[in-house]
């Protein structure tokens, strides 16, 4: 399943209960601009902690409490980005 993952084209991560990236694709990498071992067993927030309070935050929140796919467009300024 993970190889899979890995080879999609879509940036793709898992994060367990606590927010901590638990997988991170090739492509959620090159997004991020972060390697696999800076991410994994870190916290969303830890590693981001400028997303706390913002879009991002509200939607990825939005999305666990309802168990809904959220749908949303943001733009992240440290990454010159938009996800």
């Amino acid at each position: 399943l993970y190889q899979t993952l890995d080879n999609i084209n879509d940036g793709f991560i898992t994060l367990d209960e606590h927010w901590h990236f638990t997988f991170v694709n090739q492509e959620a990498m090159r997004l991020l601009e972060r390697s696999d071992t800076d991410l994994y067993a870190r916290s969303l927030w830890e590693m981001f902690p400028d997303i706390v309070g913002s879009g991002f935050e509200r939607h990825y929140r939005e999305a666990v409490a309802t168990q809904k796919v959220v749908t949303f467009v943001e733009y992240y300024p440290a990454l010159t980005k938009w996800f």
